[in-house]
């Protein structure tokens, strides 16, 4: 006899055993008609069997639930499996108009049987996420929690979770609050005290059309070193930081006082040298940024330098010289990001400590150099910035920094940007940059920009921009050298500006406009030209790319620059030399591209002729 056969009278015994004993039990019971007195008792009779049913079902899956192989997991393996289900996905009880809607997430899995969901009610740090918005049952989740560390963030807006919060401060272990209103903001940082030993992470910030306007109220003084010594990641905006104090536990301090936006300072009451002896407080700090938060005023030269040796990114903004100054008194390792944006116009003694500060840092490790550098100096010349990045070592592969991606970025206001830029310039290690853009102004006239550059040997790729654009595409011809220059004879590599060049891009560029190049007028189209036809002659100086965008072009003359060039990307917008409606564009008219290898229409005959190389 099979097995299926022998099993077939149990299946069939289990089949009906509990219908027959209903059926044994129905038939002792009183059948009331619709229309007898008692019809209503007999209903909630029938419905309290109906939930037993339902319990008896319950009990006999749990039954054969424990046949299955989940059963084998213990309870901890099941609480892991819940945590990473709830981060993957959390429960939302609001929904979004734009995103998803609501949804019980996770707790649903929770429901599959009830030892799945008794792991879960018995898991305080399955309940420890908490969102202001009301997207999670607050208090339930608060109650589930019990003692285990709170993890708290969203905006705060006026609610009555204030004191929900102070009243559990002594187990939150991150507290991340937004758009918090000013009478909200004094009863929250006011109610932060007593042992708070569980807090790693605190951020508060207030609402930014407040910010200016309102008193703002203050960490306590011993905050740091007695209330929350534990703290790693500290960020406040319209909350005022205790300078001076400081802690060896943290690792991330962002101060913003007011919103950048807001044009009128405010009035600080601590010092620079109350934010220096706080750094000296800091030594674990790994990324440091304060903005509108330096007040006015210098430091002696002779300041201790502060060192911070495991920082990581540091980023100063300020309306007056503070952070040029601040900048000046702290070492830096050499693989730290650093972004300076000074929004005050700087003197010449300022522009002189930038300059020095730069150098200090590019020379502080000269096995790491920086490959990529933009320059950029404002139409009216008053402000510059320079930016270096892509950082590579001796040997290091192309991703040997792609975790850290440093980067240095400087913002300046001055008087000329382009004494300011040259003077910034020359502290930079030119021969190891291998991507330059130059955009706005311009740092000078087209010798200006070949003189400045000329130790760039190694660059590949080249981007100008704007009005500046014209002097450094003039500067790509090949002149003869300077007196100064010492004995030749020079060869054509030499004498070329950027001899590894492989790419070049211009955007935003008037290609029409005529510029002042070795005493004479020449188009900026022409300067472009004439370099392309010098490096044509030579297969190893050849141009491969030129890419062209957003300019001031003709037709004409992109088609005449692809018989010089391997590859011409352009977007084919033509700007303002765009024919009108009669048919009519206006532009300045250049040499013929036949005449450049033969000679010249300047009085010195030899000036362009290949005899010369």
């Amino acid at each position: 006899m099979s097995e299926e056969s022998s099993s077939s009278p149990i299946q069939t015994a289990a089949k009906t055993r509990w219908l027959d004993a209903y059926r044994a039990l129905d038939v002792t019971l009183p059948r009331p008609t619709p229309n007898s007195s008692d019809v209503t008792r007999a209903r909630e009779l029938i419905d309290a069997e109906l939930n037993g049913i339902t319990l008896l079902l319950s009990a006999v899956k749990e039954r054969r639930n424990e046949l299955a192989l989940p059963s084998l997991l213990p309870p901890e393996i099941l609480a892991r499996i819940f945590s990473f289900l709830s981060a993957a996905t959390p429960i939302n009880l609001v929904g979004n108009r734009f995103g998803p809607g609501r949804t019980l997430g996770w707790v649903l899995v929770s429901h599959v049987c009830r030892r799945w969901r008794h792991v879960c009610l018995n898991q305080p740090s399955l309940w420890t996420d908490l969102h202001t918005d009301g997207r999670h049952p607050w208090d339930m989740f608060l109650e589930r929690a019990k003692g285990a560390p709170l993890f708290i963030e969203g905006s705060l807006k006026p609610s009555g979770l204030v004191k929900s919060i102070l009243e559990h401060r002594h187990h939150i272990q991150r507290l991340v609050l937004g758009e918090i209103h000013p009478r909200q903001m004094f009863e929250l940082v006011n109610g932060l005290v007593g042992p708070l030993h569980q807090l790693r992470v605190l951020e508060l910030s207030g609402r930014a059309h407040d910010l200016p306007s309102i008193s703002r109220p203050s960490l306590s003084t011993n905050f740091l070193t007695e209330f929350a010594p534990n703290i790693e990641h500290l960020g406040l905006m319209g909350v005022l930081f205790p300078w001076g104090e400081g802690s060896s536990s943290i690792t991330s301090l962002h101060y913003e006082l007011f919103p950048s936006a807001h044009t009128h300072p405010i009035p600080q009451s601590h010092t620079l040298d109350n934010v220096m002896r706080t750094l000296h407080k800091l030594p674990a700090l790994r990324h440091l940024t304060l903005h509108n938060a330096l007040p006015d005023g210098s430091l002696r030269p002779d300041a201790d330098v502060i060192a911070l040796p495991h920082l990581a990114s540091i980023d100063l903004i300020s309306d007056n010289d503070s952070c040029w100054y601040l900048w000046s008194r702290i070492c830096i390792p050499s693989t730290a990001t650093i972004r300076m944006h000074g929004k005050g116009n700087i003197s010449a003694p300022i522009e002189s400590l930038i300059a020095r500060t730069l150098r200090a840092h590019l020379r502080s490790s000269p096995h790491l150099t920086y490959q990529w550098m933009s320059i950029d100096l404002s139409p009216n010349a008053e402000s510059v910035r320079l930016s270096l990045s892509n950082l590579k070592g001796p040997h290091s592969t192309p991703d040997a920094f792609a975790s850290i991606h440093p980067k240095i970025a400087l913002h300046m206001f001055c008087d000329n940007g382009a004494n300011l830029a040259r003077l910034l310039l020359a502290e930079v290690p030119l021969e190891d940059i291998r991507k330059l853009t130059c955009g706005g102004k311009g740092i000078g006239d087209s010798q200006v920009f070949y003189d400045t550059f000329l130790p760039a040997r190694a660059v590949t790729s080249l981007t100008l921009t704007e009005s500046g654009a014209g002097h450094g595409l003039a500067a790509l011809i090949p002149s003869y050298p300077s007196p100064s220059s010492g004995p030749g004879p020079y060869s054509l590599e030499e004498l070329l500006l950027f001899p590894q060049i492989n790419k070049v891009t211009c955007s935003a560029v008037n290609f029409a406009v005529q510029i002042q190049h070795a005493g004479m007028g020449l188009y900026v189209h022409d300067a472009l030209s004439r370099a392309l036809v010098e490096r044509s002659d030579h297969p190893s100086l050849k141009l491969k790319a030129l890419e062209i965008d957003t300019c001031d072009v003709s037709n004409e003359w992109v088609e005449g620059w692809r018989e010089l060039v391997d590859c011409v990307e352009w977007d084919g917008q033509e700007g303002e030399l765009a024919e009108t409606e009669d048919g009519e564009s206006v532009f300045g008219h250049g040499m013929d591209y036949d005449g450049y290898g033969e000679g010249s229409d300047s009085e010195d005959g030899e000036y362009w002729g290949m005899d010369i190389f």
